[in-house]
């Protein structure tokens, strides 16, 4: 059985209309083109082979806006009566009101605009109606709500055998923007003592920035955290800056459901070259849901989509969009901070990392 796939949801910021789409690759263009698009998330889930009840899309010439319908009566009236409205074929596909688990999907129509909007979440749809100018126009179809995603949680994520003493990792990453080319290696060199807690040691060596890092690893069923590290970087200039994270215990990140995040505080005293400093560290992570995502080996099904915002004292540092695949863990793309970073290949133990 084919695993589903999600419909991604944009908010039109000029006029208000909304824009589904269930190909990652009109979502991925979107994104890089066109900024009065704001990204949403996922709103439902689409059949995974393309079979099921087309839902098809019409582009209003006239406001901007778009809409969509499963009714091939109501698609062939449109097409027949409505010459302002494009017709655009159909970019997804649901299981319809048979499939175990299966939503209705409300339609509701803006008495201001002329957009629409489609939503399983009866709480929205609501609220929408209260605000006095949208219309709810009932049932538009059926579809399976992001949460009946299998193994709904983050965990399927989560790669436990890539932690196991011995584990060799090597991942080549390329930027799509500037072409520059790196290879990360990750060795998993034992266990320690440190902190008071046994922890995973890893040694991670970045090519292109020349650095080592040596992270020393909390790990509770499928959560991981970093309690402490050294870093040893001739591109930054620091040489032993050894960091220790207080608590270090792990956090619950990989135990997420999609649309839900964490925030963990920690103290960072670090100590390099014979002086301690001391910060306040903050990390929230989001996890979206799952997404396919295209890169040169091939399409990664149903990557976990996590977003972060990492602040030390109050400032934000570093801001961070990242997908890991199914099943491996391996991280196959990233933005941060505006650099980009796409997986082009790699090797876990010697063995080929492929899209499954």
């Amino acid at each position: 059985t084919a695993v589903p796939g999600p419909v991604y949801r944009f908010a039109k910021i000029s006029n208000g209309a909304y824009f589904f789409t269930g190909s990652p690759a009109e979502k991925e263009t979107i994104l890089v083109s066109y900024p009065d698009f704001r990204y949403e998330g996922i709103a439902y889930l689409r059949t995974g082979d393309g079979t099921g009840q087309p839902v098809y899309r019409f582009a209003n010439l006239g406001n901007g806006g778009y809409f969509y319908t499963a009714s091939v009566a109501e698609r062939d009236f449109v097409r027949n009566t409505r010459p302002d409205m494009r017709y655009e074929g159909s970019t997804f596909s649901v299981d319809g009101q048979t499939a175990v688990g299966s939503a209705p999907v409300y339609r509701l129509a803006n008495l201001r605009n002329g957009a629409y909007l489609y939503t399983v979440d009866n709480a929205e749809r609501q609220f929408a109606v209260g605000l006095g100018f949208w219309r709810d126009e009932g049932l538009s179809f059926y579809a399976l709500p992001s949460s009946a995603y299998p193994n709904a949680t983050a965990s399927v994520c989560f790669n436990g055998a890539r932690y196991l003493t011995g584990t060799v990792m090597v991942l080549n990453y390329r930027d799509p923007i500037s072409g520059a080319t790196n290879r990360i290696t990750h060795r998993m060199l034992g266990e320690k003592i440190f902190n008071g807690k046994s922890v995973l040691i890893e040694e991670q060596k970045n090519q292109n920035a020349l650095s080592t890092i040596t992270n020393f690893l909390r790990i509770e069923g499928t959560d991981v955290s970093v309690a402490g590290n050294v870093v040893n970087s001739a591109q930054t200039g620091f040489a032993d800056l050894t960091s220790t994270f207080s608590p270090n215990t792990p956090q619950a990140l990989h135990s997420l459901p999609p649309g839900s995040q964490i925030t963990r505080n920690a103290t960072q005293s670090a100590s390099l070259s014979g002086r301690n400093e001391s910060a306040q560290v903050s990390s929230t992570h989001g996890f979206s849901g799952f997404e396919d995502v295209t890169v040169p080996e091939g399409t990664f099904r149903g990557a976990c989509r996590f977003s972060s915002v990492l602040k030390y004292n109050g400032l934000t540092i570093v801001t961070e969009t990242s997908w890991l695949a199914r099943g491996s863990g391996v991280l196959i793309k990233s933005t941060s901070n505006g650099q980009n970073n796409v997986f082009v290949s790699g090797t876990l133990n010697g063995v080929a990392i492929s899209p499954q």
